[in-house]
């Protein structure tokens, strides 16, 4: 599902709001029902283009309650201290992608719950304003969509709160589980246990009801697949991140090689394929970094055959994000070489250059095969 593209449509709060292309399905989808099949039945004799109005209201207040749901998970893991890189809406709906875990089981249990108690704050808004637009004789055509809604965002509170991995509920049960043993890796493991487990129990149950009372059930037994294999994949995810964030970039960072503005090219040449054929390679002015170069920059001047082009006349501003302190878990580094396309990052201890990292040092403690830790 995630191997589908996806389209940033601007930002909320400062937060990246993307959507999956797999959204739109959805966003026709919940659409189409209403205008055919629920408002045709709850309203018979009203027009079709009353009910696609009410279909089309419907379908924008469906997209903007998950959009609060998801931001509200967002905002409290940024109030407390975790980077929020962006907000995608999928199929079956929506993943904040934060840029480090939670270093507690406080702020896992904080962040889990501001969705669904989002999700209970809209579902009594929407019913106390159909309830007002009801009593003062608006419309149907207006009140009818925004009671549906308020009926959905409870339905989404309560799934959500239902205790599987990576669901909302889900990660509560983390969060008690990391409290209760201290060792986050055994409690994601149960807790993702327990995903898979209410996934095969959803997708049963709509077997059944597929056979008894039809293909308007396909839909969660889909949904129990999806749920079932997204908290397998979690867990696998998780104990990738775990592994990572023991380890800080300054324990496997290699000797940097580093370079004075004003050398030669041909005399660094050889040095800097042989040290960082793939990497950025910092330059330097006593000791402090100043510009950063390339392989094939370096390769660039000596093709024009320029004998005294210098090390500075290849270099280029320091990309931000190809820094990272020398503190920073190997977590972070991944995350910041995802974000950044670099295949290697500079390291940093007050401004110096201390060392250089590369995505092989890094992919070599990606491993998934990771016992008990305690944080």
């Amino acid at each position: 599902m995630f191997d589908l593209p996806s389209i940033r449509i601007g930002r909320v709060f400062g937060i990246p709001l993307e959507l999956n292309v797999s959204w739109f399905v959805v966003f026709a989808v919940v659409g189409g029902v209403l205008t055919f099949s629920y408002f045709p039945t709850e309203f018979p004799g009203r027009p079709l283009w009353v009910n696609a109005a009410s279909g089309i209201v419907g379908a924008l207040l469906f997209f903007a309650s998950i959009v609060a749901h998801e931001f509200s998970h967002s905002i409290v893991a940024r109030r407390g201290g975790i980077g929020v890189d962006r907000v995608t809406l999928f199929m079956f709906g929506g993943v904040s992608q934060l840029s480090e875990e939670p270093r507690g089981p406080g702020r896992e249990l904080a962040m889990a719950v501001a969705g669904p108690l989002m999700s209970v704050v809209l579902s009594t808004l929407l019913y106390l304003a159909y309830a007002l637009m009801y009593d003062a004789g608006v419309s149907n055509v207006w009140w009818a969509p925004v009671e549906y809604l308020a009926v959905v965002n409870g339905v989404v509170a309560v799934f959500n709160f239902l205790p599987g991995y990576p669901l909302d509920g889900g990660r509560v049960l983390r969060a008690y589980l990391w409290w209760a043993t201290g060792d986050r890796l055994r409690a994601t493991r149960l807790a993702s246990g327990a995903g898979q487990v209410l996934g095969v129990a959803i997708a049963a149950g709509a077997a059944v009801g597929i056979v008894t009372q039809g293909w308007e059930w396909v839909w969660m037994f889909v949904l129990g697949l999806f749920l079932r294999q997204l908290a397998a994949s979690s867990m696998r995810e998780q104990a990738v991140r775990l592994a990572l964030a023991a380890v800080r970039a300054g324990d496997v960072m290699a000797a940097a090689l580093v370079l004075g503005p004003h050398e030669p090219v041909s005399v660094v040449m050889q040095s800097a394929i042989a040290t960082a054929p793939g990497s950025l390679i910092p330059v330097a002015a006593d000791g402090l970094l100043v510009a950063v170069t390339d392989v094939t920059s370096l390769a660039r001047a000596m093709s024009a055959q320029d004998s005294d082009a210098q090390v500075m006349s290849t270099a280029r501003p320091v990309p931000p994000q190809a820094l990272i302190d020398v503190r920073s878990s190997l977590e972070v580094a991944a995350r910041a070489m995802q974000v950044s396309g670099e295949r290697g990052l500079l390291v940093v201890r007050d401004g110096r250059i201390a060392g250089s990292l590369t995505v092989d040092a890094v992919s070599e403690h990606a491993i998934t095969d990771v016992g008990p830790r305690r944080n």
